[in-house]
Order: C-alpha cells, then structure tokens, then sequence
C-alpha cells in the first residue's frame, strides 16, 4: 500500500479532529479500511496510515474479528418498548435520564446533537435531543432497544467506548457501518463508585462533536450520571462483587462495605460464585474436591461454610446443594469477558494480579490459569503495542516470551524499545532453555 506525502506525516493525536495533516484523509482512512477488510484478522496491529488513530485501528479489528458486516443497514432490536420502559422506571437509570433531560437536551437540541444513553451491553435505553438529527439516527437504527455494541455493529462512539472503558470519539467515515456514516459521536463510559462500567452516554452531530470541549463535556456528564446510580445503588440490595484478582484474601464488596475473607473463605465463595453464574448450587463433597483435595471430610466443609454464613449474612441461601442467593459478580470473569469483547485496555486495568496468587484450591488454580493463559494470548494477538508494552513491563508478562517477540516483530527496527524487547526475550529464552 503505497501512498506519496510531502514528507513526514505526524500520526494522529488523541483527539479525532486534529490540525490540518498534510495527507488526503479521507482518502487514506477508505485505503486503510480497505486493506484491513482485505486482510481481515491477519491485519497488523498497528495501523498502517498515520490518518487512522491507533483507537479507530483497534476497534476496526475487533469488528472483522467479530465479523460485523459494514453493508449491515440497522442493528438487531433486543428489547422492546415494554422492556426498555421498564428498565428505566425499575432501576437506577431514572434519576439519569431526568440529569440528561435537565441539563442536557436543550442545549444539544440547539447545536443539532442528539443524546444518547445505554446500558453495559450497549442496548439503547434513551435518546433525545435534535429532532432533526434523531430522525438521522432513527434511520440507521440508533434507537431505544437496539443493540450498538461493538460486536454487533462494529466502531461506534457509544459501543467502543463500552469496549474500551475510555471515552471515545469516533468520525463519521471512522464508522464500521456505512450506513452510521452520516454522523459523527463522542461517548464515555458511565461508572459507578466500585469503577464497574454501568453504561455509556453519547453525543451524536456533524464532525464538531469530536473536539476536545465536546470530549470533555461528555465526561463530566458521565461523571454526573454515575454519582446517581451510585446513590440509587446505596438503597438496592444488588451490586455485590467478589474480588480476586491480585490478593491473597478475597474481598466481598458491597454497598454497604468490603468484608475480607480468609483464605479458604475465598476457594469456597469463588467455587458458589462461578456455580451461581451458571444457576447451580455445589454439594458439600462438590466444594471439598474444589477447595481441598477431595479428600477432606464434609463435615469440615459444612463447618467452614457455617462460618462464611456468619461472616457474610444473606450470601447463601438455606438449602442444599449451597447456593447463593443471588448471582455475585467475580472481577476475574468480567476480565475475561472483557477479553471476549476486545476490550484489552479495560482488561489490563482490572486484571491487578493472578487469581488468589497463594491459593493451592483447585477451583483458584484453574481460574488462575484460565486468566493468565487468556490474558497473555488475547493481547498478544490483537493489542496495540503500548498496551503490550504495558503489559510485559509487569510480573506476569516479565516472562513471556510470546509478549516480547510480538513486541519485537512490531516495533520499528533500530529503536530503543524494539532493543529493549529484543534484549529481554533472549533472557527469557535463556531461562528457559536452561529449565
């Protein structure tokens, strides 16, 4: 793919609307899209026109990847009018969607913009604001109900800001979808106090939305609206999480406060957390072969468990097999549900450490694995060197030898960092040669 410039062409800075660059945008962002369509999933990581932000690049490949077809007219609808309603008057979104009618749709009514809100899968639950661009958007799908998560309809503000966990800005040709090319979008996550993504907000217009005012007026609203749900989430009885990753001493984290467990506190709620997500409870003998080594008497497990009830009052329901009494989110499989959706960056941020690092249970030595093992594949094949970068640079991927080898096939040859990388993979090889 060759392209002739007047010179050295700076990439593009973090922001989608930048100083004149002197280069054919609009033409090079078609060829790069076009090459990445030829490619698909063997496409680099890096992209390979300096038009194209390196976030745009990311999110194209996670949409080839998950197989999204840019001629896709509208998204699927996944929730109808009575469904969505009723999320909005049974749960926290209503305070946030009264913020955004107060503070917000005027003023975007006026600039031609339209409001949008969704929920952590990328569903549309709201949108308001220009009539004249709501029409636009109505057209292409971009309604209450409808799916605008990246894996359904590839590069969008909205669904790749959810994908990443940062906020985003995406132009109009910098959309997956041909038909979402006629407006342009700045989104930011919507996160409430634990840092859990609770949903995204957006500004949808012409190509002005992506300035760095608009940028940052859509994260001080997201800020707005996950200070809501924090507060409506005080009163709810849900909103529990169990805390694994990098500690020996699993953590339940609430509404109402952390409790820390102990270490074997920790195998046992990890083995009913990972049962409940698939609607199961676990027998006593079923939690002693995850916890200990199969060979522990049940009467143990049942005392153990009698001081979990204890510590933990209204986690486990009064029956057997044990079961929770409603589902608890684990930090460690919404890090690898992150990993399914491409979401590295947020990934990296959550992952602070191996699964229960000291734990000999079977059920945290598997999970363990499974992270790791996901972790290390996921960024390696399809992260931006930075993140790749970020991630060798920690414990568990000093010892990678996949990390650094990817990192020296993609950095340029000759500088520092490529040496860098090439110095510390030979280590690496060294060290395992030597095992």
């Amino acid at each position: 793919m060759s392209r002739s410039s007047p010179g050295p062409v700076p990439h593009r800075p973090r922001f989608a609307l930048a100083p004149h660059l002197p280069l054919d945008d609009g033409r090079a962002v078609e060829e790069a899209r076009a090459w990445l369509l030829a490619m698909g999933v063997d496409a680099p990581a890096d992209p390979p026109l300096p038009a194209v932000r390196p976030e745009v690049w990311a999110s194209w490949r996670r949409s080839v990847a998950a197989g999204v077809d840019p001629a896709l007219d509208r998204p699927a609808v996944v929730r109808g009018p009575g469904e969505v309603a009723a999320v909005l008057a049974g749960g926290p979104w209503t305070p946030a969607v009264g913020r955004l009618q107060a503070d917000l749709v005027e003023d975007a009514a006026a600039d031609t913009l339209s409001v949008v809100l969704a929920d952590a899968a990328g569903v549309v639950l709201w949108a308001g604001g220009s009539v004249m661009m709501g029409h636009r958007t109505a057209r292409v799908g971009l309604v209450p109900g409808a799916s605008w998560a990246e894996p359904d309809v590839g590069t969008n503000a909205v669904g790749t800001c959810l994908a990443t966990g940062v906020c985003t800005q995406v132009l109009r040709a910098e959309h997956h979808l041909v038909a979402a090319r006629v407006f342009a979008g700045a989104a930011a996550p919507v996160r409430d106090r634990s840092g859990r993504v609770r949903g995204a907000v957006g500004l949808l217009g012409g190509d002005h939305v992506a300035t760095p005012a608009v940028l940052a007026l859509v994260r001080f609203v997201a800020d707005a609206l996950g200070r809501e749900l924090t507060e409506d989430a005080g009163s709810e009885p849900g909103g529990t999480q169990l805390r694994v990753l990098g500690r020996d001493r699993a953590v339940l984290h609430g509404p109402t406060g952390d409790v820390v467990l102990s270490p074997k506190h920790s195998d046992l709620l990890l083995s009913l957390a990972l049962a409940g997500a698939q609607d199961r409870g676990r027998t006593a003998e079923e939690l002693a072969a995850d916890c200990w080594d199969g060979e522990t008497p049940t009467t143990t497990v049942r005392a153990e468990v009698h001081r979990l009830r204890r510590l933990a009052p209204g986690v486990l329901r009064d029956e057997h097999p044990y079961r929770l009494q409603r589902p608890l989110e684990v930090d460690a499989v919404e890090l690898l549900a992150l990993l399914r959706r491409g979401a590295h960056r947020q990934a990296l941020q959550v992952h602070r450490g191996p699964v229960l690092p000291t734990s000999t249970s079977p059920v945290a030595a598997q999970l363990r694995r499974r992270v790791a093992d996901h972790l290390r594949q996921a960024l390696v094949a399809h992260a931006h060197v930075d993140l790749l970068l970020e991630y060798a640079d920690r414990a568990e991927g000093a010892d990678a030898a996949e990390a650094w080898q990817a990192l020296v096939d993609r950095l340029p040859v000759g500088s520092a960092r490529r040496t860098t990388a090439l110095l510390r993979l030979d280590e690496v090889e060294r060290t395992l040669l030597g095992s």
